[in-house]
């Protein structure tokens, strides 16, 4: 078996171990797997601890954005989520690196909506495109993406998440660089995206400040 398929398969097993103690409660902090052993059980776990962690959605949200945020090596993370029935997405929770200007990229997202098919966030809804880099100083049409580019923050990636084959909402990771290619990345975001869709509810909720 090659490497990256134990990887994928040693990330199932811990999937598995984590809805077990999903089921029976906030798991265990001698539970989480070395970091040495393989990077992205232990960020599977630290988004698991962090929902469970504490009684606060939006804040409890944006430290497993941090959690997603650190493991691939990005600035800032937001989780967008179906607004309403019309299609919109909007940002209900969001995390940054504390040197990056967050109170303004978080409240520009928060009066940013999205409609299914339009941007690159709109496009990954729709077509349930995931993982492909964007380079936000060429998208012309968004004065979000502009701004964020200006601040340094040139990539971006999307990853939707799905409930029952429809997808509902979709991570955005921001960055300074564009992070080495990893063959977990992907996988590790499809296992938070069930994580978030276990710990809350359909409802949207407003955008929340998070740092590491």
């Amino acid at each position: 078996m090659k490497d990256s398929e134990k990887s994928r398969v040693q990330l199932m097993v811990e999937l598995k171990r984590l809805r077990k103690e999903h089921r029976r409660g906030a798991p265990r902090a001698d539970a989480a797997p070395p970091i040495a052993v393989f990077p992205a059980l232990a960020a599977l776990h630290a988004v698991m601890s962090a929902l469970h962690g504490q009684a606060d959605r939006e804040r409890a949200m944006s430290d497993a954005l941090g959690a997603l945020c650190v493991a691939g090596g990005w600035e800032v993370g937001l989780f967008w989520h179906e607004a309403s029935p019309q299609g919109e997405l909007r940002c209900v929770a969001a995390w940054s690196d504390p040197h990056v200007a967050f109170d303004a990229i978080a409240s520009l997202s928060r009066q940013t909506t999205f409609r299914s098919g339009f941007g690159p966030l709109g496009r990954a809804w729709s077509e349930a495109d995931a993982g492909e880099l964007v380079d936000l100083a060429m998208d012309h049409r968004s004065p979000r993406a502009l701004y964020l580019a200006r601040e340094g923050l040139r990539w971006a990636a999307y990853h939707p998440i799905r409930v029952a084959g429809r997808i509902v909402g979709a991570f955005e990771l921001v960055g300074i660089d564009a992070p080495e290619p990893d063959p977990n990345g992907r996988l590790l975001l499809d296992l938070a995206g069930h994580l978030v869709r276990s710990s809350f509810s359909n409802e949207p909720r407003p955008a929340s400040a998070g740092r590491r």
